[in-house]
């Protein structure tokens, strides 16, 4: 069944998984379900999951999933357990153009995408989420219900009047 907790999971765990080349350690923040560990299970990678920030250990991680709202401080905290070459966080946003802002300065790629009725920001220190897909891998997930590399390929994709707001403040 096609519900928008289960779409956002498939949209934040494949789409941050297919991009990343080699991920092998990620932090999930926050609560979440067993359709969301269906999916992240797909990976063979370390994963780590806590409830807030502050639970989470100061280690480096390739991936970070952020399943609730975030804000500068959190931005700052998630930075220093970023591997520094080419890490990527992803988490749902209510706010674009302000969670963008936020997040540039720390990454190299801050992209808002849509899909299905949510938002969220994909922010990289080297991966581009349409260029760097892994084609190999996104088109063969099982179990998913939304996700597919076309979606995500789409999802980041703006009518223009919205790009043009999203000029000089996304990076792409």
């Amino acid at each position: 069944m096609l519900n928008e907790i289960n779409v956002l999971n498939e949209m934040l765990i494949h789409v941050s998984f297919t991009t990343h080349q080699d991920p092998k350690r990620a932090l999930v923040v926050g609560e979440h379900d067993a359709n969301f560990q269906k999916h992240i299970n797909f990976y063979d990678i370390d994963v780590v999951y806590v409830r807030n920030l502050n639970e989470a250990a100061n280690k480096k991680y390739d991936v970070v999933l952020c399943l609730e709202k975030i804000d500068k401080t959190d931005i700052e905290k998630i930075n220093t357990m970023l591997q520094p070459e080419d890490s990527i966080l992803c988490f749902p946003s209510n706010d674009v153009i302000q969670d963008i802002k936020i997040v540039s300065p720390f990454f190299w790629i801050a992209m808002p995408y849509h899909f299905y009725n949510s938002n969220a920001i994909f922010a990289s220190k080297k991966y581009h989420p349409q260029a760097d897909i892994r084609w190999s891998v996104s088109d063969m997930i099982p179990d998913t219900v939304y996700y597919t590399s076309e979606i995500q390929n789409c999802s980041f994709v703006y009518p223009k009047y919205y790009h043009d707001r999203l000029t000089g403040i996304a990076k792409r």
